[in-house]
């Protein structure tokens, strides 16, 4: 593989372990929603998956060009309206007979995670990326 080659692998890579690992997250949100623990497993499942994001956000932003940022966002943006919408008719099948797939309303609400999962990611992976060229500055 060429230097180009390995980049372009890396960052597809970071985007899908990003996207799944929240993904994770979301499921264990879920599960623990119903038990006992909600009240502490919830916020420590949103807690990881901001640490997950953050987490990615910092490795990809130090080796990666703007462009491959905003493809990264983007790939994990479209990973994580993947699997909420997988989650959300597995681990809830009533929500299957309540909307329909292809409505507008339904197409409106996966439009607004797109972004929303988008503009967050592509917002932390250049503040990460500011973030660490600061640093570099500040010790050269």
């Amino acid at each position: 593989m060429t230097g180009t080659e390995t980049v372009r692998a890396s960052w597809v890579s970071l985007a899908l372990w990003t996207a799944v690992l929240e993904g994770l997250c979301f499921l264990a949100f879920v599960l623990l929603a119903s038990t006992q623990w909600a009240s502490v497993g919830k916020p420590a499942a949103l807690l990881a998956v901001l640490v997950t994001a953050v987490a990615s956000a910092w490795l990809g932003a130090g080796s990666h060009a703007p462009r491959d940022l905003v493809r990264y966002a983007a790939v994990v943006g479209c990973g994580n309206l993947v699997l909420l919408e997988a989650l959300a008719y597995t681990v809830y099948p009533g929500l299957a007979k309540d909307m329909d797939f292809l409505s507008k309303e339904h197409a409106f609400r996966s439009v607004v995670v797109l972004v929303a999962s988008f503009v967050s990611h592509l917002a932390l992976a250049f503040a990460m990326r500011l973030m660490r060229r600061m640093a570099a500055f500040r010790t050269a």
